[in-house]
């Protein structure tokens, strides 16, 4: 198996929690089924076993394999260290969902998604593919959800894939994306993996609405004619412990693309954290980052920005990136300070985020990384091997009773298992009628509570928000049941978050016992708005 000449990643010790794997060894028939040629148009094999392949029968695979729904779930690929595929015939791995029947929604499908696979010991000379509802192009059923105002990101995710892990697997680029997390797949895991070869675009591409990827103890060494890991709108990803080089295009990029084929990208590359890596810069000195926050913002695709324009929402609505809460600590930059690769661009738009500890060296530190924790809304990096007090979850919800944690490795251990405090319903209203002004008030929590969250229903032309309105808002969801004749000549808000059509989340954005509220709508014989909404008061 190719391994990479880069000294070894910097963790010093890792513990990783063994794979599960639910299903039933492959049986001869299957397993011949898998190796057999292709033959015409043949050209798949779906995998509903545990495969367990020699080298030789690995180098002897010439199909697709494909792990697809519920039959795939709970299966598992060991190569034990041999390659499938060469640079004469590429390998190409699909994860995907599968098409099941249609919904209540005009266009869109019902979609079982294949869970819990894991990759194991394999030399990929290609590419590999974990897909949902679709990829965003013009036609595909992810692009029509995203015109849907209400649920879309719910519903990319529901659709795609889970929990794929990949294990001591080396990626050989041969210009496409060796890894490609598509729309919607959340909690894709990649240990002690070796990225290499060549791509035409990244080494590892997240895409929209994905979320919580663990990616650590990795070497990233692809050429690459992009930046080599992009975060396209993904949130809550975790980069532990990796060594990235090549980076003469640059590291890790954080951005929301706008509007490229029509589709409306919702959730803004946030909340991630990128602690204890190394970034090697042997010889270049140029522009690129290592770390780039808001690297589209609206400018550099600017020629994709006008497609999701009929959408007042989303990057329909605004197509700056808003990427922040992000973490990024105690990484270690080869020859360069951070203040040179670690850049933020616009910044009225792209913070906060929290960027500390970073240091130059002259050669790569083996040590255990440390952990990031926000309490309260305050954050804090923690080293390795001690411990806080937490009375809030990552969203500043507080807990019923404090807990201690511990960092392990970069891995926070609970020395219990919280619970959330239970919270009271506050109603908060206000409307404006023929006033381009529009209405604002104040949400208080009584008593000095600590205000954990809210839900808001907006009409942002004549009309009204009807108790069936309101009460058809997920919590910490800002929706506009109407929006403004002329889209974004309206707006409504909780806090600082606001929006002017569909939906947005407001997670983890308020605290403290108060926060603003209101709605406004401009119109030649004036505005007519309203805004109602619960809030969600911890008592002290």
């Amino acid at each position: 198996m190719l391994r990479s000449f880069a000294p070894a990643v910097i963790s010093a010790w890792i513990v990783v929690a063994p794979s599960i794997a639910l299903a039933a060894p492959c049986t001869d028939e299957e397993l011949t089924r898998i190796i057999a040629p292709v033959d015409g148009d043949d050209s798949l094999a779906r995998v509903e076993c545990d495969v367990d392949l020699t080298p030789l029968m690995t180098a002897a695979i010439t199909r697709t394999l494909v792990f697809s729904g519920a039959a795939s779930s709970g299966t598992s690929l060991d190569c034990h260290g041999g390659a499938l595929g060469s640079a004469h015939a590429p390998a190409t791995i699909l994860i995907v969902s599968e098409r099941i029947g249609s919904s209540s929604i005009e266009g869109l499908g019902i979609w079982d998604p294949v869970t819990d696979v894991t990759i194991r010991d394999c030399e990929i000379h290609g590419n590999v593919r974990i897909q949902g509802m679709g990829t965003g192009r013009w036609t595909d059923e992810a692009t029509r959800s995203s015109h849907v105002p209400f649920g879309h990101v719910a519903r990319v995710r529901e659709a795609a894939p889970r929990r794929i892990t990949f294990e001591d697997v080396t990626f050989v680029g041969l210009g496409g994306i060796p890894l490609y997390v598509s729309i919607g797949v959340q909690d894709t895991t990649v240990v002690r993996s070796y990225f290499t070869g060549r791509s035409n675009s990244t080494a590892l591409y997240m895409d929209a609405e994905s979320r919580g990827a663990t990616i650590r103890d990795c070497v990233f060494d692809t050429e690459t004619r992009r930046e080599v890991i992009a975060l396209d709108s993904s949130e809550e990803n975790r980069f532990i412990a990796n060594w990235i080089s090549n980076l003469d295009r640059g590291g890790i990029y954080l951005y929301r693309n706008c509007g490229e084929r029509s589709m409306v990208r919702f959730t803004p590359s946030q909340r991630n954290e990128i602690i204890n890596n190394v970034f090697y810069y042997e010889r270049y000195r140029g522009p690129y980052p290592g770390v780039f926050f808001g690297a589209d913002d609206g400018f550099s695709t600017h020629r994709f920005c006008h497609q999701d324009l009929d959408y007042p929402y989303g990057s329909g609505a605004d197509d700056r990136d808003y990427t922040r809460w992000n973490a990024v600590m105690q990484n270690q930059i080869y020859s360069r300070s951070p203040g040179e690769v670690l850049h933020t661009e616009w910044p009225v738009t792209n913070v906060p985020n929290h960027v500390e500890g970073n240091t130059t060296v002259t050669s790569a530190i083996s040590r255990p990384s440390g952990c990031f924790v926000r309490d309260a809304h305050v954050p804090r990096f923690v080293p390795h091997g001690e411990s806080v007090r937490l009375s809030t979850d990552g969203y500043g919800r507080p807990f019923e009773s404090p807990v201690d944690v511990t960092c392990v490795d970069g891995d926070l251990d609970y020395a219990s298992t919280p619970t959330l405090r239970p919270a009271r319903e506050i109603a908060f209203a206000c409307s404006r009628s023929s006033h381009n002004a529009g209405c604002r008030g104040e949400i208080v929590c009584p008593d000095g509570g600590t205000l954990a969250g809210a839900r808001a229903a907006c009409n942002l032309e004549w009309g009204s928000v009807t108790d069936a309105h309101l009460a058809s808002v997920p919590r910490d969801m800002i929706q506009v049941v109407r929006t403004s004749d002329v889209g974004l000549e309206g707006r409504c808000w909780v806090g600082e978050e606001g929006t002017s059509g569909g939906e947005l989340s407001i997670l983890g954005t308020l605290g403290g016992s108060s926060a603003g509220f209101g709605c406004r709508e401009h119109d030649r014989n004036g505005g007519d708005c309203e805004i109602r909404g619960i809030a969600h008061c911890v008592d002290p």
